[in-house]
């Protein structure tokens, strides 16, 4: 049997191989449909024809990603996202769905067909499809649906014409700004690996006998500042009682959620995030979100909103008040009694590149003034240097950052960005020296606030001909179109070799302490360096 040309990516991606690599969400897959030994695939954005392989492989595939997808094989020669149905026919055999993307019925057999509905009735997903066939979609972006836009501490606020006067975010909580959102605790200050009670800090002990959430344990305030907080049960429930509340889908990411039109016309939008449940998403399809009310009659339980999709089938949304354990993770959506501040201009935005999938937590960087006046977001990037390259230019075009950071392999990429600022810390300027052809060991970290330091496990990496060759490509022609004045080169005392080259295009060059003495380089040299740029 022919390898087939196309592969799971990052454990919720698609990887297809036709005349260039193309990298696909699970949840874009419209459907697939097999003819013999090839399989065309077709997406919201794409149409992929002819791809080697036969669809048992991929549907093989595709069964055993944890990520929670909702593709299902449909007889020997279809994969159907249940997701974007619209209608199934079984007189016909045909199924259609609600993307637009003139591809019409698509047959699938009567038998097929009358198998499908058995499934989706069975499992009460009729009722779901209904729904979204119903379901109003956006495509103005949501931030341009208010007209006038004020900010508390650099994050955009929204007066709904509420009777308390309280002014809403337009986003959830969250460290990173690439991010839709973080999962909290109920009280906790930090993220969790997993949200079960042997992870949950504080102790329950400290928390039990309060009505509502100290500031002190108040993530939203501690994180953003001002006169940012959690929003109470109170708070929630006008919201449910005064504003209009529409499910709907929004843009090209297509994410659901409840549309908030208040008295006034204004609008904001809470997506639907579920909740973690140890290391597991679930009920993905709630807009589930903690308040800052506890239940001092529950042990260990707190307030959480709810809004549940396709609760009565059609677009309107209601709110559920329920008790939720306080180790679980739910989404937090921050609220605004007084103004603490004038308006300020949006915050700068900073994106942050690392060496192929490493991730080191960075806890200098984070605890830092600069994250509660930036957005920031930590970035892996791929192994293969076209990719790596097209989602670098990909993030820069979506995020217009203020500020492009790139470690080790990532400045190498970063460094070519013309027309960004951008820093680069220890770059290496020829991969293809340090990742020879073969298979290189390298360490996966993750931070753990509580304790200060780093748990991980050594994984490899595979640098194929291919990659090898696409490193030196690249090599040969970094240098071509940069050479401004927007670049700074940060080398420690081993990259004298490095740090010449650099200083042969660039004139910014800083010398910093090598990372292996245990400086704290990064709050001393690159945190003001970062200041300097953005201000």
């Amino acid at each position: 049997m022919d390898t087939p040309k196309f592969s799971i990516y990052n454990g919720n991606k698609l990887k297809i191989e036709a005349k260039k690599s193309s990298i696909v969400n699970l949840d874009d897959i419209i459907f697939v449909d097999a003819d013999g030994n090839n399989c065309d695939i077709y997406t919201i954005n794409e149409t992929y024809k002819t791809i080697r392989g036969q669809l048992g492989q991929m549907w093989d595939m595709i069964d055993k990603v944890k990520y929670p997808h909702n593709l299902e094989r449909v007889g020997r020669s279809s994969i159907l996202n249940l997701d974007l149905l619209k209608d199934v026919d079984p007189r016909n055999g045909t199924v259609t769905f609600r993307i637009d993307r003139n591809i019409g019925p698509i047959p699938i057999g009567k038998l097929p067909a009358k198998e499908l509905l058995k499934h989706l009735k069975t499992e009460k997903r009729i009722e779901v499809l209904t729904a979204f066939a119903k379901k109003l979609l956006l495509n103005v972006p949501i931030e341009k649906l208010n007209d006038f836009h004020e900010y508390e501490m650099g994050v955009e606020c929204v007066d709904l014409g509420l009777t308390s006067g309280t002014l809403w975010s337009t986003m959830n909580l969250s460290v990173r700004y690439a991010a839709l959102t973080e999962y909290y605790g109920w009280g906790q200050l930090c993220l969790n690996d997993s949200y079960d009670e042997e992870g949950y800090w504080p102790t329950p002990s400290e928390l039990q006998k309060v009505d509502s959430l100290p500031l002190n344990y108040d993530v939203a305030h501690q994180e953003w500042g001002g006169g940012w907080r959690m929003p109470t049960k109170e708070d929630f429930e006008e919201l449910a009682n005064e504003c209009l509340m529409t499910w709907c889908v929004v843009g090209a990411e297509r994410w659901h959620g409840v549309l908030v039109t208040g008295p006034n016309g204004n609008n904001i939008f809470l997506p639907t995030t579920g909740k973690k449940e140890g290391v597991k998403i679930t009920s993905e399809r709630d807009a589930a979100y903690w308040t800052a009310t506890n239940n001092p009659k529950f042990p260990h339980r707190a307030k959480a909103a709810v809004f549940t999709d396709f609760d009565d089938g059609n677009n309107n949304a209601s709110l559920i008040l329920h008790d939720e354990e306080w180790f679980n993770g739910l989404s937090i959506r921050p609220v605004l009694k007084e103004r603490t501040t004038s308006v300020a201009p949006p915050r700068k935005t900073i994106l942050k590149f690392h060496d192929f999938n490493m991730v080191f937590g960075d806890r200098q960087f984070h605890e830092s003034p600069i994250n509660h006046g930036c957005r920031f977001a930590d970035i892996d990037i791929p192994i293969e240097p076209r990719m790596a390259m097209e989602k670098i230019r990909m993030l820069c075009e979506k995020y217009s950052p203020d500020v492009v950071i790139g470690i080790g392999t990532g400045g190498f990429y970063v460094h070519q960005l013309k027309g960004y600022k951008r820093i680069c810390v220890h770059p290496d300027f020829h991969p293809s020296e340090s990742f020879p052809v073969g298979t290189h060991p390298y360490g996966m970290y993750e931070c753990n606030d509580r304790r200060g330091d780093y748990d991980g496990e050594e994984v490899t990496f595979e640098i194929t001909e291919d990659i090898h060759q696409q490193f030196l490509d690249m090599e040969a022609h970094q240098f071509d179109q940069v050479g401004d004045e927007n670049c700074w080169g940060l080398f420690g005392n081993l990259d004298d070799d490095y740090a010449v080259e650099f200083g042969e295009h660039y004139s910014n060059t800083m010398e910093i302490p090598d990372l292996k003495n245990g400086n704290p380089w990064d709050a001393v040299i690159l945190v003001p360096l970062i200041k300097r740029i953005v201000q």
